[in-house]
């Protein structure tokens, strides 16, 4: 991990680093930012449910969310300086 950042952040000020690690509180996933994202896949395809006949239609609803940029409030408390990521849901 260390050797990636490293890699990823080459003789950057912290300011200007590609790729940060934040470390979330365990077993809390009001505040992990991967339950925010499969609650908006979930609501997008339960919002999709008339339409979805088969597994397949779900894999691609799901599909078409990918490359979604998702931003959530609960970020805010770890990253204080970054305003792009204190946008509520």
């Amino acid at each position: 991990m260390k050797e990636f950042l490293i890699d990823g952040n080459a003789f950057l000020e912290p300011d200007a680093w590609i790729v940060t690690c934040m470390c979330f509180a365990p077993y809390a996933s009001e505040q992990n930012p991967i339950e925010h994202v499969w609650q908006i896949g979930k609501h997008y395809v339960r919002a999709l449910f008339h339409s979805l006949r088969t597994f397949s239609d779900i894999k691609g609803a799901f599909g078409r969310i990918k490359d979604m940029r998702f931003t959530f409030g609960d970020l805010a408390m770890y990253m204080s300086t970054c305003p792009e990521y204190q946008q509520a849901i």
